[in-house]
């Protein structure tokens, strides 16, 4: 089993995978729009994309589950920072919120939204069904990428897949590609186009947080919790998951990215824990460093007794509503504050420009190292009696991943390639300026590494012995002096840490792809990506890539042929209709913090009416027209709108088309209940429900 930890290096990117296709004719489908990946990211952007249904959107997504990190790698949109949840993220929380409470509101408003991840993904199926031109194929990984003809210079052609088992292979043609993927495969493989991996010295931008890096944080960290831990087994060999390399020198840069895991679902409740079960393959002596450091927090009067669960790994468990309705208490399993913990550095090593078959031996090999983790703690009898006990209170969640044997089948891939652009964000222009006038969606994280690698190095209170440390770990506030948030002059406040995405860190650089954006893998030093690698920007910038290439869509000729190469590049996209889409049609916030919605009515819900798809729940948001709060549509996305125009209330699109209106103007804040009329709708008119003031 060290075979499958130790010393892991890539192999030339995708070498031959092509060669697996099969060589009978495939059928080429044709497409307005391909997104690849169904996670948040790739999810608002075939939303978006469609413009309403009048687009074809092709997603594919390599899992056989859909929403990625926030709901198949069990993270959800968890981490907002200072920018809450706005556009489509605030409206897949109130798709889960309305399952659990029976109508639309935000899960948990004052901190992080976190639904089980069935429902989280539901909601994100809610948000793709919304849209008739969206189909969606699971299952589906790229393999190959070809060059088109024709358009604007750079165009990506014919895309080919392998679905079922790698069984079926698909061919696709789009007029334009959105890659949300969290490893860039459309980007790569596409060739031509620039982009990275790994850390920049120091040098590169002159960022001080960059390349080889000791920290000073307690978290994670063998010296500042005092952990001494002999590095080697008794016959002189080293143990399992400690790099036999030496530290890089302060500094430089490297390959390396930090590190990777699983999110498990562990549960409390009996009758829903599934029994932390060794792996195969499973040795013991595997997590000999595991063992070392339990026996030094005990040894140096940190935990006397044994650790409990919670030290090794962050136990964050579901809203309460979610227990309340299932009766379940299911909680997340990640990070964590000791030094060996839930991220292991290392096991990713060579993974951006791994092959699909490299990855899956990656992938297994740190699935291999979770379960052995959440094993070894609950039964090893070396461990302390007290910790055991601790840990046997959990199991995995049964009502969790239930097709995947309850353990989440999204890796959380922290960091892969990312692409070098027409914009590039790094630790020193990050935040200078905040507001930046292409901005398209908004950051709010600070700079989050986790730990990179470990290795031994000599014990400077022991002269001869070695011991263990751990590189690469950082949470600094943003800006050029980076300052630790454990220093008294950081500021890693909600409040300070937001800043605008410029639309150019999505588009490749003029005349390498004229038809390809990247919401995820954008444009950054590896030191600015430890701040943008959050779920709910990336749904924000799916978002814009999905308005800016119906927008680009939009200006074709008529006699252009579905999936043919576009004559205008989306390096030529009026990012000024961009984010007046995204501000006014979806809500989403730019340019820092928006005002907060009003005290005015939660929500209306609209019956009756003869076209039954303006029916459902009209949400609040942040917009005002004509001094009254527009409400918009939880179903349909957020397209049909409740408005007031000319103090004449309406259900309609706005700028398109009315359905209903108001009988008589009002002079007041609220729409009527009763009293609609019938404009372009279907008879009979509607009338409202107001939520109670208890939902205000």
């Amino acid at each position: 089993s060290q075979s499958m930890m130790m010393g892991l290096r890539g192999v030339g990117l995708w070498t031959a995978v092509a060669a697996t296709v099969a060589a009978v004719p495939v059928e080429i489908e044709t497409v307005d729009v391909l997104v690849y990946s169904a996670n948040a990211a790739g999810v608002a952007a075939a939303v978006t994309a469609s413009e309403d249904s009048k687009y074809s959107v092709k997603v594919m997504e390599p899992l056989e589950m859909i929403g990625g990190m926030a709901a198949a790698g069990g993270v959800a949109l968890m981490n907002q920072g200072g920018c809450g949840l706005s556009g489509l993220s605030r409206n897949w929380s109130m798709l889960c919120g309305e399952y659990y409470y029976g109508y639309p509101t935000l899960m948990t408003p004052t901190r992080a939204p976190f639904p089980s991840m069935n429902v989280s993904a539901m909601a994100f199926w809610t948000l793709l069904n919304s849209r008739t031109s969206i189909s969606v194929s699971t299952g589906c990984r790229v393999v190959k990428v070809t060059r088109g003809t024709g358009g604007a210079q750079g165009c990506l052609g014919q895309v080919d897949f392998l679905c079922a088992n790698d069984t079926q292979p698909v061919s696709i043609r789009a007029t334009y590609l959105i890659d949300a993927s969290y490893d860039g495969d459309l980007m790569t493989m596409a060739g031509g186009i620039d982009f990275t991996s790994g850390r920049e010295a120091r040098s590169v931008y002159n960022e001080s947080l960059a390349g080889v890096i000791l920290h000073n944080d307690t978290l994670e960290s063998f010296i500042k919790q005092n952990l001494t831990v002999d590095p080697y087994f008794a016959n002189g060999t080293l143990i399992p998951y400690i790099d036999a390399d030496p530290v890089g020198a302060f500094g430089s840069g490297d390959d390396r990215v930090m590190a990777y895991q699983f999110f498990a679902c562990l549960s409390t409740t009996p009758g829903n824990m599934v029994p932390f079960a060794p792996p195969p393959h499973y040795n013991p002596d595997d997590f000999t460093l595991l063992l070392r450091e339990t026996e030094a927090a005990i040894a140096n009067g940190q935990y006397p007794h044994g650790p409990p669960l919670a030290w090794y790994g962050d136990v964050q468990c579901y809203d309460a509503i979610v227990e309340k309705v299932t009766g379940n208490r299911d909680c997340l399993f990640c990070c964590g504050h000791a030094p060996m913990d839930p991220d292991q550095p290392d096991l990713n090593r060579g993974w951006p420009s791994a092959n699909h078959s490299r990855r899956l031996e990656l992938t297994q090999a740190h699935r291999y190292y979770l379960q052995g983790f959440l094993h070894f703690i609950a039964n090893d009898p070396r461990m302390p009696n007290a910790t055991r006990t601790d840990a046997q209170r959990y199991g995995y969640c049964k009502d969790e991943y239930k097709e995947f044997d309850n353990f989440p089948p999204q890796i959380y891939v922290r960091n892969s390639n990312r692409l070098q652009g027409e914009a590039l964000l790094t630790q020193n222009n990050i935040v200078d300026p905040q507001v930046k006038p292409d901005g398209v969606a908004m950051g709010c994280w600070s700079f989050d590494q986790h730990t990179v690698s470990r290795h031994v190095i000599p014990n400077p209170k022991r002269p001869g012995e070695k011991m263990v440390i751990n590189e690469g770990f950082f949470r600094a506030s943003l800006g050029s002096e980076g300052l630790s948030c454990d220093h008294p002059d950081a500021d890693c406040s909600e409040s300070g840490n937001w800043y605008d995405v410029p639309f150019g860190a999505m588009t490749p650089k003029r005349g390498q792809a004229s038809n390809l954006l990247v919401p995820v893998v954008i444009s950054a030093s590896s030191v600015a990506y430890a701040s943008t690698r959050i779920e709910n920007m990336f749904m924000d910038l799916g978002s814009a890539a999905g308005v800016a290439v119906a927008q680009l869509l939009g200006s074709r000729a008529p006699s252009s042929p579905t999936g043919s190469c576009p004559t205008v590049a989306v390096q030529d996209t009026n990012i000024t209709a961009v984010q007046n889409v995204l501000m006014d049609v979806y809500g989403q916030r730019l340019h820092g913090q928006a005002p907060r919605v009003p005290n005015v009515t939660a929500w209306y819900m609209v019956t009756g009416a003869g076209s039954p798809e303006w029916d459902g729940y009209y949400v609040a948001t942040d917009e005002v027209d004509n001094a009254r709060v527009v409400y918009r549509s939880n179903a349909s996305t957020r397209t049909r709108a409740l408005y007031s125009y000319a103090s004449v209330w309406r259900l309609g699109i706005e700028g398109d088309e009315i359905f209903y209106v108001a009988g008589t103007p009002t002079t007041g804040p609220a729409p009527p209940l009763t009293g609609w009329t019938v404009a372009n709708g279907t008879g009979p008119a509607p009338t409202l429900l107001a939520a109670p003031p208890t939902q205000l």
